[in-house]
């Protein structure tokens, strides 16, 4: 290990490096938004250690400042450098910067040498769960990672929630003193909502087919054509587009109702949150996740949430939202009549604060610096 041993406090003080390819696109969301914020808070709170974080792109791309950390541009092309450490060509990529320990936010193709400590985030096994849920090229890439192999060789696993902790403990073998779990911070930026009389449900993430999309649409449907005044009541779509959606967008452009379902695309955060803030609650019966941002943006807002009961959902909003089987449409659409009948379970104010003090980055931060000073 490279250190540096400081004669006055008798500490060994570690090179850390952090992969942050996943903010290398221009929409900041889920693991990229999670790799950001906690590597901030890390920055933030570790005076000690020293920080080198990680880019590669043949193209130039546009680094938001990090502070006094050292920002480490690698101008391979992405595929070639992917292929280069799958093949176990490429140099480690600790080599140059003499790095201890290595932190990954999520999977991605890299090399290391033998000495170097490696931890890595696990945030979902969705991939392994259920393959329809991606495409071909998606299933590849995931394939090549070698997961299970990967999760063996790694020296820390950090899971963002109990439902991952079990998941990588069953599919992968792996016994739980290699596990932690720190579940991801989040913040809700209160903006000034919108005004104006429009009421309307709104949807938040990416569009593919492990949000179930299609089966809100499906429910809506089937409210509209038995309540004739429910009619007017919209649903906003709010996500980048991901893959596999093609059936989504078809679905709704082939809807009688095609003009109640407005697709918006990925907005700027101060957008979505007035969107949100105004809206009538958020719907979100999810197949499956690791964690769970958009019900605790709703919540946080003070908006209802109509969601899944499915893996970690349950754990993250805990008892106050309307839970379903997102695998029966006639369970969610008693939800979405429930909640029109003037069904109320939202935050108070009160508890607001309470848990956004539960999600927050900097106790985050100091609970991954105790796992990384295990290895010093």
């Amino acid at each position: 290990m490279f250190v540096i041993w400081n004669l006055n406090i008798g500490i060994y003080f570690m090179r850390i490096g952090i992969d942050l390819r996943s903010l290398q696109e221009d929409n900041i969301a889920g693991i990229a938004y999670y790799a950001d914020q906690l590597t901030r808070a890390l920055l933030k709170a570790d005076q000690d250690n020293e920080y080198f974080l990680f880019f590669n792109s043949w193209h130039p791309i546009r680094i938001k400042d990090f502070g006094e950390a050292t920002i480490v541009h690698n101008h391979w092309p992405s595929k070639l450098i992917s292929l280069l450490y799958l093949l176990r060509i490429h140099p480690g990529i600790d080599k140059k910067y003499q790095l201890d320990l290595f932190w990954q936010p999520n999977i991605h193709f890299i090399k290391f040498s033998d000495h170097v400590k490696n931890i890595i985030t696990i945030h979902d096994l969705s991939f392994i769960i259920n393959k329809s849920w991606y495409s071909l090229s998606m299933r590849v890439w995931h394939n090549l990672q070698f997961v299970k192999n990967r999760l063996k060789s790694t020296d820390h696993i950090i899971a963002v929630s109990e439902n991952s902790k079990d998941d990588i403990k069953n599919l992968c073998n792996i016994k739980d003193e290699k596990i932690t779990v720190i579940k991801s911070g989040f913040d809700f930026q209160v903006v000034n909502p919108y005004s104006g009389n429009e009421k309307y449900f709104v949807y938040l993430g990416t569009i593919e087919p492990r949000k179930n999309l299609a089966g809100i649409i499906a429910a809506l449907e089937n409210i509209y054509e038995q309540h004739a005044e429910y009619r007017s009541i919209k649903l906003k779509i709010i996500g980048g587009q991901g893959w596999l959606n093609r059936n989504v967008f078809c679905k709704i452009k082939q809807s009688k109702y095609s003009a109640n379902f407005e697709y918006l695309g990925y907005l700027p955060t101060k957008e979505k949150n007035q969107l949100i803030s105004v809206s009538i609650a958020l719907i979100w019966p999810s197949f499956y996740e690791g964690f769970s941002y958009p019900p605790l943006e709703a919540m946080i807002a003070g908006k209802d949430v109509i969601t899944s009961s499915a893996a970690s959902i349950p754990e993250i909003v805990a008892n106050k939202a309307i839970m379903v089987d997102p695998y029966n449409i006639k369970d969610l659409e008693q939800a979405i009549l429930i909640k029109l009948a003037g069904y109320h379970n939202s935050l108070s104010v009160e508890e607001r604060g309470e848990w956004q003090e539960l999600y927050d980055w900097d106790d985050i931060a100091q609970k991954y610096l105790e796992i990384f000073n295990k290895f010093k």
